[in-house]
């Protein structure tokens, strides 16, 4: 026969809380017979909005185990389902003790809005329950993105760290949101990304510069950032484009970062304190590094080739402008690396050399940066000449007798 039962769980949940219009939304109606009886006659009535539009639903009662052919119907006209297994369904729509079903209902947004839905649970013999989904939105995925380069005027063969922020600022979540950033054909990546915040999302860079972001939540942004280089002999403004859209919403937004490159120049100046000077004596040279161009210099290398009669001895910084400025020794001279030069400066150092040769010995260096492989030369030529020495003596008398004083004159000429 049939004995007592008890309906003490009914829940109904939906797969999608946030969609676009024309996109499907599923509810489930999960029943639960937790009672040592059948349930019987079972019914459950659907009370959908007009937001939305019934288009299927999924027949089977449960999946696998006993009566597994069973399944959910409809009466005609109406939104009431009840399980059928082939008999009168006022005696057999039932659900077996410590039993549940769940009835899968699929549904297409036709309007905008956020609404429930709720549904009616009966059987013969209890009190009908009600059970209402969480809230469903309906509204358009909305997107927006922004780029920013950490400079606005930088110079050739520099990096350029660019920061780029997509912010969901619709209602409903959006999924398989995809980041391409376009770089013209001075740019060039540099093959270092990163993520600043991905606020729950999984950012996958799919291929260079094509990001996949899983997931955005309504209200929520993800940023990342990545590095490319300058590569142009052309100056002027390099705009970097990037591009954003999502599976909610195909149509493509996009921002872009604007950076000016501006010109690199050098110049170099070298002196010696003497222009004469004799073998075996030192020889104080100053080379003025300048930056009369619009960037900043950086990895400025300063090269100091000596002939053969002059050999390094010693150096030091006379004005660096708040470079930091290293030194090499090399087999016929000296090598600097000035790491920086601002626009408009200068950086000033001294080199020491002893003479060792003789004749006309010109000194060279050769100055350039990382932005600006174009060396320029400057160079100074001191004279290195012998030494001669005459001497001659003479006294201020040709006879004299004992016991007087003679006075004698010595010449040391340098001819």
């Amino acid at each position: 026969g049939v004995g007592f039962f008890i309906i003490n769980e009914v829940r109904k949940t939906t797969e999608d809380v946030g969609v676009t219009i024309d996109s499907l939304v599923a509810y489930n109606i999960t029943v639960t017979n937790n009672g040592d009886e059948y349930i019987i006659g079972i019914n459950v009535t659907e009370n959908f909005p007009h937001e939305l539009e019934l288009l299927s639903w999924d027949t089977k009662w449960r999946r696998g185990g006993p009566h597994d052919d069973w399944k959910w119907e409809r009466y005609p006209g109406t939104n009431v389902f009840y399980i059928d297994n082939g008999g009168d369904q006022d005696l057999y729509s039932f659900i077996p003790s410590h039993e549940s079903v769940v009835l899968r209902l699929v549904f297409q947004a036709i309007k905008k809005g956020t609404f429930n839905n709720t549904a009616k649970v009966e059987s013969k013999s209890t009190t009908p329950v009600v059970v209402t989904s969480p809230n469903t939105i309906v509204a358009d995925a909305v997107l927006n993105v922004t780029k920013t380069a950490n400079v606005t005027v930088t110079a050739n063969n520099t990096l350029v760290n660019y920061t780029i922020v997509v912010n969901n600022t619709g209602l409903i979540d959006v999924t398989d949101v995809n980041i391409v950033d376009v770089l013209p054909g001075n740019l060039t990546y540099a093959g270092k990304w990163g993520i600043i915040d991905a606020n729950g999302a999984r950012i996958t860079e799919i291929s260079a510069l094509n990001w996949e972001v899983s997931k955005i939540f309504a209200g929520s942004h993800v940023s990342i950032w990545f590095t490319a280089t300058v590569n142009t002999t052309e100056y002027g403004i390099i705009t970097n484009v990037v591009k954003v859209k999502c599976n909610e919403n195909d149509t493509e937004v996009s921002d872009e970062a604007n950076v000016t490159v501006v010109p690199v120049v050098l110049n170099v100046t070298k002196t010696a304190n003497v222009t004469v000077v004799a073998n075996d004596t030192l020889v104080n040279y100053t080379i003025v590094v300048e930056n009369v161009g619009d960037g900043n210099a950086t990895v400025v290398n300063v090269t100091d080739l000596l002939p053969v009669g002059l050999v390094y001895s010693d150096w030091g910084i006379i004005d660096a402008n708040g470079a930091g400025v290293a030194n090499t020794t090399l087999a016929n001279g000296v090598e600097f690396i000035i790491s920086n030069i601002t626009a408009g400066k200068s950086v000033s150092l001294w080199i020491e050399v002893r003479a060792v040769g003789f004749g006309n010995l010109t000194n060279n260096v050769t100055v350039y940066s990382s932005e600006n492989k174009t060396p320029v030369k400057d160079n100074e030529t001191v004279e290195v000449g012998p030494v001669i020495l005459n001497v001659t003596k003479t006294a201020n008398v040709a006879v004299v007798a004992n016991n007087t004083l003679v006075n004698y004159t010595i010449a040391v000429s340098n001819v």
